[in-house]
């Protein structure tokens, strides 16, 4: 395998890890969780920029070796990635971000905590207050955050040139 594409690789992952954890250590010691802010509710631009962000190893890495034709195993790559770096955003949360009394593991399974997470999320608008539980619309507000968060990286791909970007002449 080409030197070059390995080390956009390995940067794409080092990112992909980086970003889930400072976002949960962020969450852990400020409540604040860039991941979850969404603009009127279905838009989940949080996830889409931290999506841009874990997948920022990748299109940099490329761009500074001067990658002229992305090879298309790297989309599957960047793909497969950022699918496992979406999953790392609530295991990293749920672990508390490793830091003592943040961790939920002694007390429910991971599966309990994205459950509960997933349904029992509250929305909070600066302009209208809280809404309570979302129940089942819960899932689908993290069906968006997903696709927006993955699709960041089919675009990261696309601006690289000759993967038919607007930079190809």
């Amino acid at each position: 395998m080409d030197r070059n594409l390995l080390t956009v690789i390995g940067a794409g992952v080092l990112t992909a890890l980086v970003v889930p954890y400072v976002n949960a250590l962020l969450g852990s010691a400020s409540g604040f969780s860039l991941f979850g802010i969404s603009i009127v509710l279905f838009v989940p631009i949080g996830a889409i920029v931290c999506g841009f962000l874990a997948v920022s190893g990748f299109y940099l890495a490329a761009r500074q070796l001067g990658m002229e034709r992305p090879v298309p195993a790297l989309l599957a790559v960047i793909l497969a990635v950022q699918v496992l770096s979406h999953v790392l955003f609530y295991w990293f949360a749920y672990r508390g971000a490793f830091i003592p009394g943040y961790d939920f593991a002694p007390y429910i399974t991971f599966g309990e905590y994205f459950e509960a997470s997933t349904f029992g999320m509250t929305v909070a608008s600066s302009r209208y207050g809280g809404t309570g539980e979302v129940g089942a619309a819960g899932g689908i507000l993290v069906f968006l955050r997903a696709v927006g968060f993955v699709l960041a990286g089919v675009v990261a791909y696309k601006q690289l040139p000759g993967s038919g970007s607007f930079l190809d002449d």
